[in-house]
């Protein structure tokens, strides 16, 4: 039959782009501005205004070493750690000290270095 091969080459893009169209519908539904403004509703909570006492912030899986006066003695002592290979990050305070963290399994070996 001429006409069914005909149809069958109309048919499978009209399905195709079809599908395409209703998976577009919905992930436009479920990804919405509205479900956004459930995040918005959090009271988050500011780094200043953490709940736990000053000096003790969270940095995941960094700990303190050492915390300096400024960036030039920061510096001295990533370089420091940097000749033994340990990792370093540093974290300037709002009062203008400076935080070096280095990664908890690092840690024992970062305090011997720096004595």
């Amino acid at each position: 039959m001429p006409g069914s091969e005909s149809l069958s080459l109309v048919a499978g893009p009209l399905i195709a782009f079809s599908v395409l169209g209703g998976l577009a519908l919905i992930l436009r539904w479920a990804f919405r501005a509205e479900a956004r403004t459930a995040a918005e509703d959090v009271d988050w909570i500011a780094w200043d205004d953490a709940p736990w006492p000053p000096g003790t912030r969270d940095y995941g899986l960094l700990r303190d070493v050492a915390i300096v006066d400024g960036p030039a003695a920061a510096d001295t002592l990533r370089d420091a750690l940097a000749l033994v290979n340990i990792r370093t990050t540093v974290v300037i305070e709002p009062d203008g000290r400076v935080r070096i963290l280095v990664f908890n399994d690092e840690l024992d070996q970062a305090r011997r270095v720096l004595g």
